[in-house]
């Protein structure tokens, strides 16, 4: 639901804010750029895990205290967030939805999915940010936005590998809304797109100079 909305913009806030704090204040002390290239690779993953088991354990007891407490309440889970359909053509909302959207399963349908593709969800929405701010970090404001383009094709791609239709107008440019692909190539897919937004963040700050 909405802690889903919540915890994508969060941890794609921390990955932007990640480039321009972590990396100075760790190179200060001593830290080597590989070494908190690794670090933060690491502390993603488990950040993102923790959130998703935190997310199921208050679902778990919402649902406990509206059913043993007998509330008139309905839960209703299937959907995260909607968007007017007057958003289609904006390309800025498109933008928008793709970032705090993610590609969901639901836990009903089959929770280890759904936990995985919830993991993998917020392990990229950092890793997108973290891209943003290693671009604006090292080449400045202009270069900066081409690296909010790519990373706009990146994200629209995530969406595609899951399912997720792609809003107007990016769907008229590429001439395809989504994909329904096997859960298999999915998660190929998704590992490549990881695999190559860390390499492209690698190459970025690999020999950055730090600014104090």
């Amino acid at each position: 639901g909405s802690s889903t909305v919540s915890s994508n913009i969060y941890i794609f806030i921390i990955g932007i804010i990640g480039a321009y704090a972590f990396l100075p204040m760790y190179v200060q002390n001593g830290v080597t750029r590989k070494d908190y290239f690794k670090g933060a690779i690491l502390a993603v993953i488990g950040l993102s895990v923790a959130i998703v088991l935190f997310s199921v354990l208050l679902t778990g007891i919402e649902y406990l205290l509206v059913k043993f407490a007998n509330l008139p309440l309905e839960i209703d889970n299937s959907k995260i967030i909607s968007f007017d359909e007057d958003g289609d053509g904006n390309i800025i909302a498109t933008v928008v939805k793709m970032i705090v959207v993610s590609p969901y399963v639901s836990l009903s349908g089959n929770w280890l999915l759904s936990l995985i593709v919830s993991s993998f969800n917020l392990i990229t929405s950092y890793l997108i940010g973290w891209l943003i701010g290693a671009g604006y970090y090292r080449y400045g404001w202009f270069i900066g936005l081409g690296f909010i383009g790519l990373s706009i094709v990146f994200m629209m791609s995530w969406d595609m590998l899951w399912g997720i239709e792609v809003s107007e107008p990016l769907s008229t440019w590429i001439g395809v809304g989504s994909l329904d692909l096997p859960v298999l190539v999915s998660f190929l897919g998704s590992f490549a797109i990881i695999g190559i937004i860390l390499t492209i963040i690698r190459t970025i700050t690999r020999k950055v100079i730090v600014k104090i």
